[in-house]
C-alpha cells in the first residue's frame, strides 16, 4: 500500500476546507477537501488516492 498518514485527526464542519499534504518543498501538490454538505454525524473514513507523475 502506498497510503500516508498525514497525521492527527483533522475536523472539518460542512461547508469547511481541509488541505493536507507532505510540503517536502515548494512545488510539491498537497490535498485539499471540502465537505458540501453533511445530512447526520456519522463516523467513517475518507479515502484519497492520488497518482504521482513526473
Amino acid at each position: 500500500e502506498l497510503a500516508v498518514d498525514v497525521g492527527d485527526l483533522l475536523t472539518c464542519l460542512a461547508g469547511g476546507n481541509i488541505s493536507a499534504g507532505p510540503a517536502w518543498d515548494d512545488w510539491h501538490p498537497y490535498i485539499g477537501v471540502r465537505i458540501e454538505t453533511a445530512i447526520a454525524p456519522t463516523a467513517g473514513i475518507l479515502t484519497i488516492a492520488a497518482v504521482i507523475q513526473e
